[in-house]
């Protein structure tokens, strides 16, 4: 076991310059209470949202390494996967509760929980101008979701498993998607 694979593990997320791989670079964030299922920086990298096991969602100082926010997530139910908007001001959450939330970072509110999926929410992930959200889950749907209205706009299915991971490209005008069929769509 490698020594930064035994600070992955002691720890729930961290840092590290991939530049040297020096392990002194190191940057241990603490305070999840358990397992962290997902996490991702903001558009400049100043910040990480994490998910964790215990429902909350911590936002991150990279600099510092504190956490300088928590939002009580999906109270009753682990949050499998987080992604910030481009300008940082919202963060997008999914959960096994089969929901994908909405959070304003200026209130710490909740602003929209978006209801359709009919299995744990896998992966989410915002449009670049941030107007969609896209959400893929274990009954082998993605959906398209209005950011200001929380309407389902779209339903793709034809997945023959569930779908694990999806995300747009650059120019937001295609999704990508993983699936446990072994595709990649």
């Amino acid at each position: 076991e490698s020594p930064i694979m035994r600070r992955a593990l002691e720890t729930t997320a961290f840092t590290i310059d991939y530049n040297t791989i020096d392990e002194t670079k190191i940057q241990n964030l603490r305070g999840d209470m358990g397992y962290v299922y997902s996490v991702a920086f903001n558009h400049n990298g100043s910040k990480i949202v994490s998910g964790s096991w215990d429902g909350t969602i911590r936002i991150w100082d990279v600099a510092t390494g504190s956490c300088i926010q928590t939002l009580p997530g999906h109270t009753t139910t682990w949050v499998s996967s987080v992604a910030f908007n481009h300008d940082g001001t919202k963060i997008a959450s999914g959960s096994f509760d089969n929901t994908v939330r909405i959070w304003d970072l200026e209130t710490d509110k909740c602003v929209l929980t978006l209801e359709g999926h009919r299995g744990t929410v896998y992966s989410v992930a915002f449009s670049p101008d941030g107007t969609k959200i896209a959400s893929c889950s274990r009954d082998q749907t993605i959906r398209l979701w209005d950011t200001d209205t929380g309407e389902c706009v779209c339903t793709l299915e034809g997945n023959r498993a569930e779908v694990h991971s999806v995300t747009f490209s650059p120019d937001g005008t295609q999704l990508a998607s993983g699936s446990l069929d072994g595709a990649v769509r």
